[in-house]
């Protein structure tokens, strides 16, 4: 595990609170973080007790560690060989089959976003499948237009 304290991830308060109520599942393990960003994603990851993160971004890494494994490029729904799955890539969650993807997993946070018309149907197809399957609202940004869910905590698969 990453010891690393006096660090600001720069995640908004409301999604470290979010992320900190279920960090318990990647304690030890490997994080798929499709949405890295400049690193602040998978720097709490390390903070928190994960062992490796496999990032996604379009963005240049702020955060260069030996525990994290830089793709800059756009995820296209590949399998990443990690034990969670974490997704908010601002859209990108549209582009393939996104419940194919995360039934990949055994835990899985994953946002959806409210991005233009077009996005409408898919939206609210994915907020019916999360609420068919089990999945728990993790938080939904103040704007309304993020909306995170996950199934850990929640019956096992």
């Amino acid at each position: 595990m990453v010891r690393l304290t006096m660090i600001d991830t720069n995640l908004p308060s409301e999604i470290a609170k979010s992320y900190d109520s279920v960090q318990n599942v990647w304690r030890g393990g490997r994080v798929a973080d499709i949405g890295g960003d400049v690193g602040y994603t998978p720097l709490y990851f390390l903070m928190t007790g994960a062992a490796s993160v496999v990032s996604y971004t379009l963005e240049e890494p702020e955060i260069r560690l030996a525990q994290i494994e830089w793709h800059k490029e756009r995820y296209s729904g590949q399998l990443c060989a990690a034990d969670v799955l974490k997704m908010d890539c601002e859209g990108c969650e549209y582009d393939f089959n996104l419940t194919e993807v995360i039934q990949r997993y055994k835990y899985g946070m994953v946002a959806i976003h409210l991005i233009g018309q077009s996005a409408q149907q898919k939206f609210s197809a994915m907020r019916e499948w999360f609420n068919v399957n089990d999945w728990r609202l993790l938080y939904v940004t103040p704007d309304k237009l993020e909306y995170m869910y996950t199934n850990i905590g929640m019956k096992s698969k």
